[in-house]
């Protein structure tokens, strides 16, 4: 589901100081998720709790992040461009950043961080179900932040966490499987006991 750096690859030289992405992730044109570390956010200078993009130092952080993500994978958000970033709290006091370009230039002013989302389990009862509902996916890639996919005795879910206005994806995915439960325990119950497809564990 697009384009995926392992580690190793996201690890900057040791005289760059900034952004040792563990996870960096263009599932889609125009969405990179990357995931930071709790020593990213110290050499970054900032907290998940404080994150605003209305002050300079958070916007001198996400421009470093994007910068560091342009080198690695060589693709790039313009932080001059209109765009949302959905942030969620990470393990181990990381932080996980979901940058989308919304296809139209504006001031930096339009962009915003958006911490209120839902996470939904989908469980599916054979491989054909579960494709054709990861496929569906596809179709609300604007207010996905996230989507792991998990196998277990031939039955399969997604997790997805997705943006505030979900209803809409959960009829859609619906259609081929069933909403198994909502909720981050939901999510990490199925993270702990499933087994990760394409996953790092």
């Amino acid at each position: 589901m697009g384009n995926k750096i392992s580690p190793g690859q996201a690890t900057p030289r040791s005289d760059e100081r900034l952004v040792y992405a563990v996870h960096i992730e263009a599932p889609w044109e125009n969405k990179i998720i990357v995931e930071l570390t709790a020593a990213d956010m110290a050499d970054l200078d900032i907290t998940y709790e404080e994150m605003d993009y209305s002050n300079a130092e958070t916007k001198r952080a996400i421009w470093t992040i994007l910068e560091r993500v342009k080198a690695v994978i060589g693709r790039s958000i313009d932080p001059y461009g209109k765009m949302l970033i959905e942030a969620l709290p990470g393990r181990s006091g990381g932080c996980l950043l979901a940058f989308t370009a919304l296809g139209c230039v504006s001031k930096p002013e339009h962009t915003l961080i958006r911490k209120n989302v839902e996470y939904l389990v989908f469980e599916f009862n054979d491989a054909d179900d579960f494709l054709c509902g990861r496929e569906r996916l596809a179709a609300y890639k604007e207010n996905v932040i996230s989507c792991k996919a998990y196998e277990l005795a031939g039955r399969y879910r997604l997790t997805v966490c997705a943006g505030i206005n979900s209803e809409k994806l959960k009829t859609a995915l619906s259609e081929y499987g069933k909403l198994w439960g909502t909720g981050r325990i939901s999510a990490a119950v199925t993270n702990e006991y499933w087994n990760e497809l394409g996953g790092r564990k």
